[in-house]
């Protein structure tokens, strides 16, 4: 799902809600990332943004992902999976057979490429796949079972 469909479904009010925090009438409340006397956190429902008019505040302005990012102390990657939460958007679960998979890695193991960096790393290759094509999520990498 790109960001741009996560944004135009979660509203500010539904992240804002899943951390407990409820505006006023106006939109305002309280500034959940600072010590927040008077309410100075302003959100736009119809832009999904948010504002901290404080000045002792790093919040500054952002939309839905970004108070994600904030609230969390997470990266952007985080957070868009905390919206997709909060929008019950999980990732697919593979339905593929792990041990088949890892069987056809652990054959590409001899590869030049593949001996090459367990040789730099120290690593015996016992139990340990490689995939130099076919499943582009694991494209030249080392794999190791779990």
């Amino acid at each position: 799902m790109e960001i741009s469909a996560i944004k135009e479904q979660l509203s500010i009010k539904t992240v804002l809600n899943h951390y407990g925090l409820h505006p006023d009438k106006n939109g305002m409340l309280r500034c959940p990332f600072h010590d927040d006397k008077t309410p100075s956190f302003q959100i736009y429902e119809k832009s999904n943004t948010f504002c901290c008019f404080s000045s002792n505040c790093n919040a500054g302005t952002g939309d839905q992902i970004q108070f994600i990012e904030l609230k969390e102390n997470k990266g952007k990657h985080q957070a868009i999976v905390k919206a997709k939460e909060l929008l019950n958007i999980f990732p697919a679960v593979p339905t593929e057979d792990y041990e088949k998979v890892f069987k056809k890695l652990r054959q590409n193991i001899g590869s030049p490429k593949a001996k090459e960096y367990l040789q730099r790393r120290g690593l015996q290759p016992h139990n340990i796949g490689y995939n130099a094509v076919g499943y582009k999520h694991l494209k030249n990498c080392i794999v190791f079972p779990l």
